[in-house]
């Protein structure tokens, strides 16, 4: 009898465990529900998006929204392939959708040198300063001798011992590109401190190693780099006013005079904020664009140019055919059920 009950309590384990087994995951035969992965897809178009929990359903119009914004992400990315193509020059392009966070990287993460892109880290970091009370925009600041420096902008005609407000050195700096009021902020911020701020933004490809204009540096080695990433995660954060003084950043970036690539023939009504970058060779253009469609991020970086002209006209060209898709209304990727 004893026996007996023995083996009934044995077959009864071993049912359960076989029950148990069957619970766990990877155990349960073809009908086990698949893992989600979060390992990005070797393709040019990330999509950012959150997963939705198990056995809840997803709303048809969420599903129309993401289809309809995955063809617009392909159809840029058919236009940035195209002017890549027929670019006189070595390019790299980073886009961002920024509601869906869906990203198209070409050479996303080659560094090049940044020109006057490094206004962008330097008016970073000091709004930053400026939020943490360190620094006031009314503060003034007094040009000197070897701070005035030729190139872009209108101080380089001021006389040493003029003061001008940071308030002032900051949209001079960004609207007009003026150098003597970039190497005047760059004194004061420091480029060690311009260094760790770019670590701290997550701009790894980007480095502060010269003054805006000592090209002698650059035969001793030392320049200043950022990539296309970099740029448009810079720009993402400005959209989403992840960084300090966000708004005052945006207004002046709205300001730039230059706007013969990222703005060109743009209707009125369509804000933009960019920042432009230029020396022999090289052509930069970085903004932030707010479409019917919603806003987004495009960064285009280049080298080696041989044609500035037509390196004008690509980029120009690629940016309004971007805004075009983005304020027309796409056809549905698929046929609709009656």
């Amino acid at each position: 009898m004893e026996r007996s009950l023995k083996a009934g309590r044995d077959t009864l384990t071993r049912w359960l465990i076989f029950a148990v087994l069957l619970l766990l995951p990877g155990c349960g035969g073809k009908n086990q529900r698949p893992q989600i992965s979060s390992t990005p897809v070797a393709t040019p178009i990330v999509v950012g998006t959150t997963p939705v929990p198990s056995g809840t359903p997803t709303p048809k119009n969420m599903v129309d929204s993401t289809a309809q914004r995955e063809l617009t992400m392909k159809q840029v990315a058919e236009a940035i392939g195209k002017a890549r193509n027929r670019f006189p020059g070595n390019t790299g392009i980073y886009f961002i959708d920024v509601e869906s966070n869906m990203s198209l990287d070409y050479d996303g993460d080659r560094q090049f040198e940044s020109a006057s892109l490094m206004k962008m880290v330097v008016i970073a970091e000091l709004y930053r300063r400026i939020q943490m009370g360190k620094l006031e925009l009314e503060q003034p600041l007094v040009l000197k001798q070897h701070q005035i420096v030729g190139g872009s902008g209108d101080l380089k005609g001021q006389e040493p011992g003029v003061a001008f407000p940071l308030r002032v050195l900051a949209e001079k700096m960004i609207t007009q590109s003026d150098n003597t009021a970039t190497q005047m902020l760059t004194d004061l911020l420091t480029k060690e401190a311009l260094n760790k701020s770019t670590k701290n933004l997550g701009l790894t490809g980007t480095t502060i190693n010269r003054d805006i204009y000592d090209f002698a540096a650059i035969d001793r080695g030392r320049d200043n780099y950022t990539t296309a990433k970099d740029m448009a995660l810079l720009m993402k954060q400005l959209a989403t006013e992840e960084l300090a003084g966000s708004s005052d950043i945006h207004a002046i970036l709205e300001r730039q005079q230059r706007n013969d690539m990222i703005g060109a023939d743009f209707p009125k009504d369509v804000r933009v904020a960019h920042k432009t970058g230029e020396l022999t060779g090289i052509l930069h253009d970085v903004g932030v664009v707010y479409a019917g469609k919603g806003p987004y991020v495009l960064a285009m970086l280049s080298d080696g140019v041989t044609n500035k002209a037509e390196a004008i006209d690509t980029f120009a060209q690629l940016s309004k055919e971007i805004l075009t898709l983005y304020q027309s209304h796409s056809p549905s990727p698929t046929p609709s059920e009656e």
